[in-house]
């Protein structure tokens, strides 16, 4: 496995990265074993203290030019110095990694090296270990990865003396006329070695990261036959029986494991009052200060967004700002965005009032599918186009996200970034974002990509987890009551349980949250669908990927989602009319007579039914008529 070339060039590579405080670990040809010691430790602590320093000074020297105009001149120092700070913490990440528990990482190191000695010979023949590729690929590797760091580690010492020195060097605090030759040489050689134990700690990092990887490749590879089992995985045949259930679902497919998958992802967030606990079986509300810092970064984040945009319009309203100057579909799309902002801030609050219904609902649900699959024997229940929505979901869950976090970076005044209204940089149009710097686009990025993050966990979950999902529990609860009240009549007082999680659903989803939910589904579908048919050449391509996941999206909403809200009240209805014709004693037409068809409520004395879903499509479609008639 381990031959003795790389063994060798393993010593070397650890004896030179130690004398440079790179690395703390040495190897023994005496002992043929690995071990660390006090000194090296202490040497191996410096480097990485003063790259921390150097990161320290190099962003309070950047810092204030996060919010003021650039010159030309200051964009390319500020780059510079931000690359350096970039590739800086992944030095310190590896020193992390080295430092952090030395003697423990010795061990495994140990541990590895003996039972590949203590397994060759014994187990498996050594011309079979050294027929292995993955020793001779180890021994190319590491090669590579000396070449790389000898080459990186001369270039940049070279850059560092042709190039004039960025702002993250102590050097430029000191007037430039009190730069003397020996301060100027002093300077070098402390940027010089710090970039040299920087890439010597990456590159053992590196190593022996891979040199116990191929250990483990070829030990499940020789003796486990690993590799054939890994390529069965991703067979043709296994993929087309994944399309094969997906269009036709076994009777074995449950609801549960989608739901469960699609609401943890929305629970990792911390943006609810429940979350799953440890072992993923029950339903608990948030606690400790983690879950509740993130909760607080939700709601702030939620609540600046909603600020912005409502002072943007507010602004508008009042005179002080044109709408002359912009397009129809760029206000158009400026509002959609605040409209989303706004109900998902709105449905956020409301759900942090109602957490109890909240957690009985998502905890219900799931118990209600485990006590139909096993007590009452449900099977091939599931609905073909809502099991197809769910997976739709799954896949483009986190593209919204990625489009709005990459079309930040690239172009930082489009909304939905925030850029576009606060930053002066931006007034004189969307496509002009010359004086923002490159840091500025990453943060932007990074606080869009979490703020849509947010808005979709709150679509997927308000629509998955607490409404559809608990729905459908409803409808299969219904109809295995009326299956096992044809042969057992008393079986029908379990028909309480359904209405017991319907008044728990509408007291949920009373007002104000479901007609903000119907409000987001209509607003999200009439103006993906104005957007993409009026500015479909206008808009950036990860703006028109963003609308094509929400048209998408919400086309199943209303077509699919909301029929599935009125199945329950169908079986419902059907349950009692049967129950009424087949019942004839005094105590099954008075249990009935208490039995009305459940419904699940929209506000204001309206409820699901069979119309609803063609009746808010239809409305969807007359108001983008209305829309491109203006």
């Amino acid at each position: 496995m381990f031959s003795k070339q790389v063994i060798t060039f393993v010593d070397l590579c650890l004896a030179v990265t130690s004398h440079f405080g790179a690395n703390p670990i040495r190897y023994s040809h005496r002992t043929n074993l690995f071990y660390t010691s006090k000194y090296t430790r202490l040497v191996a602590r410096v480097p990485p203290i003063l790259i921390f320093a150097t990161q320290v000074v190099a962003f309070i020297r950047i810092s204030h030019y996060f919010l003021v105009p650039l010159e030309h001149s200051d964009v390319y120092q500020i780059n510079i110095t931000y690359l350096m700070i970039m590739a800086c913490i992944i030095a310190l990440i590896c020193f992390y990694l080295l430092l952090a528990d030395t003697p423990e990482f010795v061990h495994t190191l140990n541990q590895t090296l003996q039972y590949a000695r203590y397994l060759e010979g014994r187990w498996v023949s050594k011309e079979k270990c050294v027929e292995h590729p993955s020793g001779k690929m180890l021994e190319w590797f590491l090669h590579f990865v000396a070449l790389i760091t000898g080459s990186f580690s001369f270039f940049c010492s070279a850059m560092s003396y042709l190039m004039e020195p960025n702002l993250g060097q102590w050097i430029t605090l000191i007037p430039r006329k009190h730069w003397t030759p020996l301060l100027c040489w002093t300077s070098l050689i402390y940027y010089a070695y710090l970039t040299v134990a920087a890439a010597l700690a990456i590159a053992v990092t590196a190593g022996l990261t891979t040199a116990y990887l191929a250990f483990l490749m070829s030990l499940l590879g020789v003796y486990f036959h690993f590799l054939r089992e890994f390529e069965k995985i991703f067979k043709m045949s296994n993929f087309l029986q994944y399309l094969k259930n997906l269009w036709r679902p076994p009777p074995s497919t449950a609801y549960g494991p989608l739901i469960y998958h699609l609401s943890d992802w929305c629970m990792m967030s911390c943006a609810y009052p429940i979350v799953f606990s440890g072992n993923g079986n029950e339903v608990v509300f948030l606690k400790g200060p983690g879950h509740l810092g993130l909760l607080t970064l939700s709601v702030f984040t939620m609540a600046l967004n909603s600020a912005v945009f409502m002072l943007h319009f507010l602004k508008k309203s009042l005179g002080m700002g044109s709408l002359s100057g912009s397009p129809v579909w760029k206000e158009v799309m400026i509002g959609y965005f605040f409209s989303v902002i706004m109900v998902t801030f709105s449905c956020q609050i409301v759900t942090l009032w109602r957490k109890t219904e909240c957690k009985f609902l998502v905890k219900t649900a799931f118990e209600m599918e485990k006590y139909c699959r096993e007590v009452m024997g449900a099977s091939n229940y599931t609905i073909r186009f809502l099991v197809w929505f769910c997976e739709l979901v799954k896949m483009t869950f986190f593209l919204p996200t990625i489009a709005v976090c990459g079309m930040t970076v690239i172009r930082p005044c489009t909304p939905p970034s925030l850029g576009a209204i606060v930053l002066a940089d931006c007034k004189a149009g969307w496509e002009r974002s010359g004086g923002i710097s490159f840091t500025q686009k990453i943060l932007l990025g990074l606080f869009e990509g979490y703020t849509w993050y947010l808005a979709s966990t709150f679509c997927v979950f308000f629509h998955a987890g607490v409404l559809i999902y608990p729905a459908e529990m409803m409808r299969l609860w219904v109809t295995l009551v009326e299956r096992q009240a044809e042969q057992y009549p008393q079986k029908m007082k379990s028909y309480r349980v359904a209405q017991v999680v319907q008044n728990a659903m509408n007291s949920f989803w009373r007002k104000p949250l479901m007609p903000l939910l119907l409000l987001l589904v209509m607003i999200a579908e009439i103006m993906s669908m104005f957007l993409l048919s009026t500015s479909f050449s206008k808009l950036p391509i990860p703006i028109v990927i963003f609308f094509l996941v929400v048209w998408v999206d919400f086309f199943f909403d209303v077509h699919v989602l909301v029929k599935c809200l009125s199945l329950s009240h169908v079986c419902s209805e059907r349950f009692v009319k049967n129950a009424k014709g087949r019942t004839r004693t005094v105590w099954g037409q008075r249990f009935l007579r208490s039995c009305s068809s459940l419904r699940i409520s929209m506000g204001g004395g309206n409820f699901f039914d069979r119309l609803t879903s063609p009746m808010i499509w239809q409305f969807c479609v007359d108001r983008v008529i209305n829309l491109l008639l203006v």
